[in-house]
């Protein structure tokens, strides 16, 4: 899956790990049936970058034949440890 790294500063092809995918019902919808509600899939996948072995989460959703582009979901673990006044690292 093509993403954006924040450590390489760069797209890069990264390594799908795992995939999960669910499916959201919206109960705020005007036609929104408890019997048989719609289907909104949403999918996490876990991912690491080649360069540097950076762990990326990214979501998706849509319909699984056609996903949008992957939204980076999690902030690399490198980029906490330089931005936080307590680094975990």
């Amino acid at each position: 899956m093509i993403i954006e790294c924040p450590d390489c500063n760069a797209r890069v092809d990264a390594k799908e790990i795992a995939t999960y995918v669910q499916n959201i019902r919206d109960p705020n919808e005007p036609e929104f049936d408890e019997e048989d509600p719609p289907d909104w899939p949403l999918s996490v996948t876990m991912l690491v970058c080649p360069i540097c072995d950076e762990v990326l989460l990214v979501k998706q959703g849509g319909f699984e034949d056609m996903w949008p582009e992957p939204v980076r979901i999690y902030v690399s673990f490198r980029q906490a440890c330089v931005t936080a006044a307590n680094p975990p690292c």
